[in-house]
């Protein structure tokens, strides 16, 4: 199954396809970005009453889980033509967002 999105340009259409299981692909790396930057965040918070430092950890740990993300988006979303972008950039932010509530069960369920 494809999905199809058409945009006119100056001369004529461009033809955008992303295939089903490439969208499922990429909403499956948004799901493990988010589930990266979320457990890091949540082992972050655990560790705080323990440091010393609390802030430059904190930095430290916010720095690194934006660097992954945003390295991860890029290479995800940055292959892609203009129009299959967005739609890719969609799908990795709709898992992302899906980590962040499954992580927020998670912790609600087990407290």
């Amino acid at each position: 199954m494809t999905i199809t999105a058409l945009s006119l340009e100056n001369s004529g259409e461009i033809g955008m396809n992303i295939n089903l299981i490439q969208l499922t692909l990429l909403v499956l790396a948004g799901l493990g970005l988010g589930s990266v930057y979320f457990g890091g965040l949540w082992l972050t918070v655990q560790q705080i009453p323990t440091m010393q430092q609390p802030l430059g950890m904190i930095l430290l740990s916010f720095g690194l889980r934006l660097a992954i993300v945003l390295l991860g988006g890029y290479l995800l979303v940055s292959q892609r033509v203009e129009q299959a972008m967005i739609v890719s950039l969609l799908a990795c932010t709709a898992g992302f967002l899906m980590a962040r509530h499954l992580l927020i069960s998670h912790v609600i369920d087990h407290s």
